[in-house]
C-alpha cells in the first residue's frame, strides 16, 4: 500500500471541482459556515445545490446561550430542524455538537438555515458547519 502525504501548502492548491474525484479517487468533501450570535430567527448558511448528500452537520458553541429557552434548529424553509435538532445540540454548554443526519440527495436546490429562538437570552455564540458532497 502507498501512502502520499503531502503539505498544506499543496493540498490549498489543488484545484478540485465540486463533487468531482480528487487525485486519491475521493469525492471532495465540501461544507457551508456560518455563525449564530444572540438573536432570534434565522442565518443563511448558503444553498446547496441539487443532488448534495450532507455528510455532518457540525455546531460549535463558543459562548454559551444563556436564555432559559434557548433552541438552535439547522434545516430548511420548510423544515427547520431537518438536518440537526436543538436536542443534539446543549446551547448552553460550551463545545462541539456533531450529527450524520442520513439524508438522501437533494431533489432540488435548497437554502440551509440555522434557526435560533433564545427570546430571553443576552449571550451565545456559535459556528454551524455543513459538509456535503454532490455528484
Amino acid at each position: 500500500m502507498r501512502h502520499e502525504t503531502l503539505s498544506i501548502n499543496e493540498l490549498a492548491v489543488q484545484k478540485l471541482k465540486p463533487g468531482k474525484l480528487s487525485s486519491h479517487g475521493r469525492k471532495v468533501m465540501e461544507c457551508l459556515v456560518g455563525t449564530v450570535v444572540k438573536q432570534v430567527g434565522a442565518v443563511t448558511l448558503g444553498t446547496l445545490p441539487k443532488g448534495a448528500i450532507i455528510q455532518k452537520v457540525e455546531v460549535g458553541v463558543r459562548t454559551a446561550f444563556n436564555g432559559t429557552s434557548a433552541a438552535l434548529n439547522i434545516g430548511h424553509a420548510t423544515d427547520a430542524d431537518a438536518y440537526m435538532a436543538t436536542d443534539k445540540i446543549t446551547e448552553g454548554t460550551a463545545g462541539i455538537y456533531t450529527y450524520l443526519p442520513g439524508v438522501a440527495a437533494l431533489t432540488a436546490q435548497t437554502t440551509v438555515l440555522a434557526t435560533l429562538t433564545d427570546a430571553d437570552g443576552t449571550t451565545g455564540d456559535a459556528t454551524v458547519i455543513v459538509f456535503y458532497t454532490h455528484s
